[in-house]
């Protein structure tokens, strides 16, 4: 499913939108301002960005440049009431793919989303199968997990120790199963302050989200994820 994201500040708007691409079968995110949007993209790694040019907190045209700097194979289409010829130039020396005039018709909007994200193909992104937890995005079949949009480098065990927590879906991950699946395959004595030390030591790389830590420590008997997870299919 291709992932939009609508950086529009008028509510009718952007509903309006959301509702012509969820029939098409788009995974549509909404934010109203510029600094929503760079924390949206860095989460949900849209396919392609729907912009306003005038947003509350700046311009669209700027946090376009930003876009193409950081995130080249995400497409760009200004839909906006701005028919100024500049305006149209400065987009597309931003990096736009394509420019529309309010008011549209339904129909070309979708076909000029269908050729921008076309334009790209397949990204590193495809193929490939993402949580998304607060602020992380974590693919454990590549091994990569992304806070805020930056790559973080963990250990082998603890990538496992991540793994069966955020698989266990807010269950409650007992520490004998821990022991395990990531221990006893190895057939080496381990103590029982290991997997302590293992789970501190994630629990500091990961950091928290809004004041709330990733997991917690149910005592005794193992570790709990603490925040929802969306589980989303790349394609």
């Amino acid at each position: 499913m291709k992932r939009v994201l609508i950086v529009e500040d008028n509510r009718e708007a952007a509903e309006s939108l959301q509702l012509l691409l969820a029939k098409e079968g788009y995974e549509c995110y909404w934010v109203e301002t510029k600094v929503s949007a760079y924390e949206a993209i860095k989460i949900y790694l849209p396919h392609i960005c729907i912009l306003d040019i005038t947003l509350p907190d700046g311009n669209g045209i700027r946090l376009c440049e930003s876009i193409k700097r950081e995130h080249p194979d995400i497409a760009v289409l200004f839909v906006t009431a701005d028919d100024r010829e500049e305006s149209l130039v400065a987009g597309f020396k931003a990096g736009g793919d394509d420019y529309l005039i309010k008011p549209f018709r339904s129909r070309e909007l979708l076909v000029r989303i269908e050729a921008a994200v076309k334009k790209y193909g397949k990204t590193e992104a495809e193929n490939q199968n993402w949580y998304v937890s607060g602020n992380l995005r974590m693919n454990f079949e590549e091994m990569k997990v992304y806070k805020d949009g930056n790559r973080l480098e963990l250990r082998p065990k603890e990538y496992a120790l991540l793994e069966q927590l955020v698989k266990a879906n807010r269950g409650l991950l007992k520490r004998t199963r821990i022991f395990a699946e990531i221990w006893d395959s190895e057939g080496n004595f381990v103590e029982e302050n290991n997997l302590s030390v293992l789970a501190s030591r994630l629990r500091n790389r990961l950091g928290d989200y809004e004041g709330k830590p990733y997991f917690e420590t149910v005592w005794g008997i193992g570790y709990r994820w603490s925040l929802p997870i969306v589980y989303a299919k790349s394609g």
